[in-house]
């Protein structure tokens, strides 16, 4: 109830139904955080499903989206910017997958080194998410 009655107007609460794992992103986010942290959420991104939004959001309850920020909660509350909207059909973990590590490989490889057809990539750290994401589209 506290989440609810403390909820900005550009915040939504999400019932985590599937949080990726990426112990890099957490390291990072405790480590620059520590001398100040009061409330460090773990968890770097995740799908679920909105419970409550507020009156600027642009989702509403029972909403499925993909967010950044507090996937190793039950629930966690986020602004709403922060999220996407995903296909209720969809696979919840690959969503999770695509949100950051399969957009950061598009990224990479379609923005920052544009690769074309016949182009050789070399991928040095495919063992991770964004690495697999690349290895496959490369």
């Amino acid at each position: 109830a506290d989440d609810l009655e403390d909820l900005a107007a550009d915040e939504v609460l999400i019932r985590v139904m599937v949080a990726g794992v990426n112990g890099g992103a957490d390291t990072f986010s405790v480590t620059r955080a520590a001398a100040e942290a009061t409330d460090i959420k773990l968890g770097a991104e995740g799908v679920g499903v909105v419970v409550a939004a507020g009156a600027e959001a642009d989702y509403a309850a029972g909403d499925r989206v993909a967010f950044i920020g507090g996937g190793y909660s039950e629930y966690t509350r986020v602004k709403a910017r922060l999220c996407n909207a995903v296909d209720e059909g969809g696979d919840a973990a690959e969503q999770t997958a695509a949100r950051v590590s399969g957009l950061t490989a598009a990224v990479a490889l379609g923005h920052t080194a544009p690769v074309t057809s016949g182009d050789v990539v070399v991928v040095t750290a495919c063992c991770g998410a964004t690495g697999s994401f690349a290895s496959c589209t490369a």
